[in-house]
């Protein structure tokens, strides 16, 4: 355990010992790119104050607002869920197709990175048997099914993958930048703020008016799917 987690832990005990309530969460378990390790602290008090961190800032927002609203239990653990990528995908009307990429091909390198794609592929397929997915993988791989066929006779991924889960944040970025230019033609929609309770997206201040345009029409497409 690092400092900044015992100073939350400390945090936490104090806060309770001046008569507050307290919700202390943790990161259990991540896939691909995730802003914190397993195991990041952060607690939120019951007048909304919050010490450390278990994302980027959205995750944050949407659990000060659940304790608010007396959405989370006080009393008792329970788990929550950020980032269904796949639900997503399904809302597009598209069957979600997912790869964990690397610069490992099948367990062409045991790295500390190509260990943790292919443990997120694995967990993936344990609480989602029925998505289609495959990895860890190169990134040419997930694009074209007969590279997959020459590296692995039983894919268990058919055709393109939709979904790419990437080993970090920063392959993320740089990913979703090439492929904006490449394959989209500088048109994109999103990026798409997934887990929190209500719809809500990113603008940056780089935005086109097209950009704006398509995030306001995936926005009302969200809502209403809510309704």
């Amino acid at each position: 355990m690092n400092s900044i987690d015992i100073d939350v832990i400390r945090t936490a005990l104090d806060w309770q010992g001046r008569g507050h309530r307290v919700v202390l969460g943790t990161v259990v378990r991540t896939w691909g790119s995730a802003p914190r390790p397993p195991g990041s602290l952060m607690v939120i008090r019951d007048d909304g104050q919050v010490a450390g961190s278990v994302s980027g800032g959205c995750i944050e927002d949407d659990l000060i607002g659940r304790v608010a609203r007396g959405e989370l239990a006080l009393r008792r653990p329970e788990t929550t869920t950020y980032g269904e990528t796949a639900e997503e995908v399904r809302r597009f009307g598209l069957p979600p197709k997912v790869a964990f990429l690397s610069h490992s091909n099948y367990g062409s390198s045991r790295s500390a990175s190509a260990l943790k794609m292919r443990r997120a592929r694995e967990l993936f397929a344990d609480m989602a048997p029925d998505i289609e997915c495959d990895g860890e993988m190169h990134g040419d791989a997930a694009l074209s099914e007969e590279i997959r066929r020459n590296s692995l006779m039983d894919s268990t991924l058919t055709g393109e993958a939709n979904i790419l889960i990437c080993p970090n944040l920063d392959s993320a970025n740089i990913l979703f930048n090439v492929l904006k230019v490449t394959g989209g033609e500088g048109v994109t929609v999103g990026p798409i703020l997934l887990g929190a309770a209500a719809t809500a997206h990113i603008l940056t201040p780089s935005a086109t008016v097209r950009r704006i345009l398509n995030l306001t029409a995936l926005a009302v497409a969200n809502a209403s799917a809510v309704r």
